[in-house]
């Protein structure tokens, strides 16, 4: 899987968390380290940079590319092998995004992938790690690309984060999520929130 993961320079933490997933997963191997945009307001740097990450992963010959914040990290190794396998099964039928950390509303109704553990998702918020098909790059990049303007004129960042502006798109295109526990968030301090954050309940409570 080729794809690439952001990157602070100053956190030389979650650099050497990421690169050591990399040693211990061979799923991880190929994803590379994406220096992240610095700016005075984190959520306009993270989108700028989700958006930079985009646009040099849209030139790929492959035909779906991965995309990860650098406080991934991996609740259940064995569910995740597990989810590779089945991955497998699923990576050249009908889906446009599968999310790693899903923290949304399932969609009951849609089935389509029911049979190999996938579950389609909307209103699902966290760009924490999530595969994409390239070719649906070019839907996501002018939907970050909005929601970067938004945030430039100090529109509400509910709206327009770059995990909240794609929010939309989840009711016309396939996004799907494991069934499965598979990942989540380092604790610790986050440089967009300005504070010490833990994420992981939200996904834990996913599969309750």
């Amino acid at each position: 899987m080729n794809g690439l993961y952001i990157n602070l320079k100053d956190r030389v933490d979650r650099k050497k968390h990421f690169e050591e997933l990399k040693k211990q997963n061979v799923f991880f191997k190929n994803i590379k380290r994406f220096d992240a945009i610095l700016h005075p307001r984190g959520d306009i740097g993270c989108c700028m940079s989700f958006i930079e990450c985009m646009k040099k992963l849209s030139l790929s010959t492959d035909k779906y590319v991965a995309l990860f914040e650098d406080d991934f990290f991996l609740f259940k190794t064995k569910n995740f092998d597990e989810f590779v396998k089945d991955f497998q099964k699923i990576k050249d039928k009908y889906w446009d995004v599968i999310v790693l950390t899903p923290r949304g509303d399932m969609v009951p109704q849609d089935t389509s992938l029911k049979e190999y553990g996938f579950l389609r998702i909307k209103n699902h918020q966290t760009m924490t790690g999530y595969i994409v098909k390239t070719d649906f790059l070019k839907t996501l990049i002018p939907c970050l690309t909005f929601g970067l303007n938004g945030l430039l004129n100090n529109k509400n960042t509910n709206l327009y984060a770059c995990d909240q502006v794609w929010k939309p798109l989840q009711e016309k295109y396939k996004f799907y999520y494991y069934h499965k526990l598979l990942a989540g968030q380092l604790p610790g301090w986050s440089s967009i929130e300005k504070k010490i954050c833990n994420n992981n309940p939200a996904f834990i409570a996913q599969f309750c």
